[in-house]
């Protein structure tokens, strides 16, 4: 198991190498395009640097980017995570609707993505099939 921080303004983004998929853990109070942008690129580059073709994310921001940024946010990372089985968690109930957005813009593009809101049916997901 490895275990990494880094920190994209407002945003810390930790690692962890788990046996069947990389578990990272985004956390922070706010957020912005930019720095959501960020995390996924190095989200992306660590799945590709250690092989894993699952991810789960923990998305600990109490605030949802707007719609419009969440749509670019999901056009941006298709290539980004192809061929990645993506399990977003988010524990904040005010933002599921916004991330169900996002949801739907990445599945029309082909990324095998799904939003739960906790992490035990997240893992149970990420690792079916």
């Amino acid at each position: 198991m490895m275990v990494m921080a880094k920190k994209f303004g407002p945003v810390e983004l930790t690692f962890e190498t788990r046996d069947a998929y990389l578990y990272a853990r985004a956390k922070g109070e706010t957020t912005a395009l930019e720095f959501e942008q960020q995390c996924h690129n190095e989200l992306a580059g660590k799945c590709h640097e250690v092989k894993a073709g699952r991810l789960m994310l923990v998305r600990d921001i109490p605030v949802a980017l707007q719609s419009f940024d969440i749509f670019e946010m999901a056009k941006s990372i298709v290539d980004d995570l192809s061929g990645i089985r993506f399990a977003c968690v988010n524990p904040y109930p005010a933002n599921a609707d916004p991330l169900h957005f996002g949801t739907i813009v990445a599945l029309n593009r082909g990324v095998v993505y799904k939003v739960f809101d906790n992490e035990a049916d997240a893992e149970e997901w990420l690792l079916s099939n």
